[in-house]
Parts: structure tokens; C-alpha cells; sequence
């Protein structure tokens, strides 16, 4: 479950008596589970996102230089399963290598992809 979760191992001997360890927290979130393909890589003015999704989500994209300027963003809904994305009206950037930022709810991912 996401959120914190509980554990406690019970631990039996051979003849039948046992302990508990101590309580131990951990936190889980939900996660992509991949990033199946950005392409084409290098793109010209358009890239696909092929993103396989564990749960429905906002998704959004965010395109960063390498000096760290953000030069384009959309979000979407993304539905639990595959999703094709398409980033559009990408043309006018200037050829170069950027940082593609994926970000939902429950993870971030980032692609290098090079404008020709």
C-alpha cells in the first residue's frame, strides 16, 4: 500500500516458543514502472513518450536545456497501463541536448534526448 506500512517478524524456535522483532516502518510509493521508449532520439520537432503506467495519473513533461532553463511543458492524463504521449511543436528549439523530465504523483524520470 502506499503510504507508511507496519512490519514484525515472528520468530519460532525449534521447540515451538517464539519472539517478535522489533516494528520497523517503511514508506512506499507507486511508481512508473517504465519508460518504454522516447523517440526519435535525436528528434527535430516532435517525440513520442511511450510510458507504461502502474496507476492513472497526471503526467507532465517538462524539457530542460543544459544550463537548467525549462523551454517546454505539457501535462496530461495518463491512464493506468500504456500511453503514447506526443510533445509537439518542438521545431524552433535550437539543436542541442536536453534533460526530458517525466513527473507524476508517485515518481520522476528524466531522458536525455538531443534536438538535430
Amino acid at each position: 500500500e502506499i503510504g507508511l506500512n507496519y512490519y514484525r517478524l515472528k520468530i519460532v524456535d525449534k521447540n515451538g516458543s517464539f519472539i517478535y522483532s522489533n516494528i520497523i516502518q517503511i514508506k512506499t510509493n507507486l511508481k512508473i514502472e517504465m519508460v518504454t521508449k522516447v523517440k526519435p532520439n535525436p528528434f527535430t520537432g516532435r517525440v513520442d513518450v511511450y510510458l507504461s503506467l502502474e496507476y492513472e495519473t497526471q503526467v507532465q513533461f517538462h524539457l530542460f536545456d543544459f544550463n537548467g532553463k525549462r523551454v517546454y511543458t505539457k501535462e496530461v492524463k495518463g491512464l493506468k497501463g500504456f500511453n503514447l504521449f506526443t510533445l509537439e511543436n518542438l521545431e524552433k528549439l535550437p539543436t542541442a541536448t536536453y534533460i526530458l523530465k517525466i513527473v507524476t504523483a508517485y515518481n520522476t524520470l528524466s531522458e536525455k534526448i538531443i534536438k538535430q
